[in-house]
């Protein structure tokens, strides 16, 4: 089912991984406006003028730092002139556990503060909003392997699903969005790229896609994330604690 929303400008952030450039040309190819948000500006115009030239796409480009709070403030003003009536948060990063706190901030803080304002913007010109945080498979159960950067997945995971909840009623659609393993820098040498649980960020984009245009609350990517979640979540913790994952 199309969405009628997706005739305005979408926001995209984080745009310079490869699965918001996968999907930013998805956006492109059906000739959305877009709005590219980014830290390094100069490699988000790289972006944007790549689309421009190959699908003759209107984009915008916008400074924003996800690790300096307030930042999302100035973008949700910036967003809603701009006409977005749809925003997806790509933005992330993983490190280890002396980064908790810059992780924190970046994965899920900075989020919520964009996405506050952004609905608080719209409400008050009764505009109705699709708003999209990708978060990750890892926010489903605590691993050793990386447990700091689960945390603030499963705080990003919270979030989302208690903004669904609180505007449900109101009209806007909040997704949340799980990615298993995606062919990107964050996977370099921690996965093995003959995995077959190793996607391919076009795939992960393409399944975006349809969530964002139809009526996903929460959404595993590659599909089969669904089912080995559900195993894992299903573990006893008296047997998890032992398990070397």
């Amino acid at each position: 089912m199309s969405n009628p929303n997706f005739e305005a400008p979408i926001l995209i952030t984080g745009a310079t991984s490869p699965i918001a450039a996968a999907y930013a040309t998805i956006c492109a190819a059906r000739g959305q406006g877009i709005l590219l948000a980014g830290r390094n500006v100069i490699e988000v115009e790289r972006v944007a003028q790549d689309l421009r030239v190959r699908h003759g796409a209107m984009i915008s480009v916008v400074a924003y730092d996800a690790a300096k709070p307030g930042s999302g403030l100035t973008l949700a003003q910036q967003a809603l002139d701009a006409g977005v009536k749809s925003a997806i948060a790509f933005h992330g990063i993983m490190e280890g556990k002396n980064a908790f706190h810059s992780m924190m901030q970046v994965n899920c803080l900075s989020v919520a503060e964009l996405f506050e304002e952004l609905l608080t913007l719209a409400d008050k010109e009764n505009r109705k909003l699709v708003l999209a945080g990708v978060s990750s498979v890892a926010g489903d159960r605590g691993r050793q392997s990386n447990y700091p950067y689960g945390a603030t997945k499963a705080a990003l995971n919270a979030y989302l699903s208690g903004l669904r909840n609180r505007t449900h009623l109101s009209g806007h659609r909040v997704i949340t969005v799980k990615p298993g393993f995606v062919r990107t820098r964050m996977t370099e040498g921690k996965v093995s790229p003959t995995s077959p649980l190793l996607a391919e960020p076009a795939k992960v984009a393409n399944d975006i896609d349809h969530a964002m245009r139809g009526t996903s609350n929460v959404l595993y990517t590659p599909w089969f994330w669904r089912g080995i979640m559900f195993v894992i979540r299903s573990i006893p913790e008296v047997i998890f604690k032992r398990l070397r994952l």
